[in-house]
């Protein structure tokens, strides 16, 4: 499956939000895929997607890992999973 969008919840701030964002992108240039990546802190959008735990990581709609700070490992085989869905 092809990946189309990444979104990391979180707050406006919040380093572990931001550094989660910037390890998919890095992680997205390696795998040297284009994909629309955002760092979303809008809380309607958050609380939309049923999630009450941040950080989030939303896959092509989808919310994948919600409440947990996740390594550069755990976020690769988060979408490498999907990749080879």
């Amino acid at each position: 499956m092809q990946i189309n969008s990444i979104e990391i919840l979180g707050r406006d701030g919040c380093r572990t939000c931001s550094s989660m964002y910037q390890t998919v992108i890095d992680i997205m240039a390696e795998k040297n895929l284009a994909v629309d990546i955002q760092h979303v802190t809008d809380l309607q959008r958050i609380m939309a997607l049923g999630v009450m735990s941040l950080p989030g990581v939303v896959i092509n709609g989808k919310v994948v890992s919600y409440g947990k700070k996740l390594s550069k490992a755990e976020l690769e085989k988060l979408i490498d999973g999907v990749i080879g869905e």
